[in-house]
């Protein structure tokens, strides 16, 4: 039974860590983990308590959300081959969701070196420069 309990835990958890990885909610996740961050290093009351259940996730989930879109920091061509792969992915849903009759995510799109390039500088500008 333990290990159902425990299973489930992670699932739960896994599923979180994937959800917060939606850059529609980057900057509102961001703000509520700075907050919390900022009010910990002046040892705030509302700061961060890694004894509560909900603040570690909130660390794990932001966490997960720079590993996943950070690639721009990795040596540029480690982080051109990423961003490649992650080009191809995004085409690929594209042609998947026309496959299946869905509703086309138009930005993920491959539309040519030129727009993929003036891609690659508009999310580093909104992550990393603002």
């Amino acid at each position: 039974m333990k290990d159902v309990v425990k299973r489930e835990q992670v699932k739960r958890l896994v599923v979180k860590l994937v959800l917060a990885t939606d850059v529609s909610k980057h900057f509102i996740n961001y703000g509520i983990f700075e907050k919390h961050l900022k009010n910990t290093l002046r040892n705030e009351n509302n700061g961060i308590n890694f004894k509560n259940i909900d603040d570690r996730e909130m660390v794990m989930e932001n966490l997960f959300h720079a590993c996943d879109i950070g690639n721009p920091c990795l040596n540029y061509d480690n982080y051109m081959n990423w961003a490649a792969l992650l080009s191809f992915e995004f085409n690929k849903q594209v042609e998947l969701e026309e496959k299946e009759n869905l509703i086309v995510t138009e930005m993920f799109r491959y539309q040519g070196k030129k727009n993929f390039y003036k891609g690659q500088i508009g999310f580093i500008s909104i992550n990393f420069i603002i």
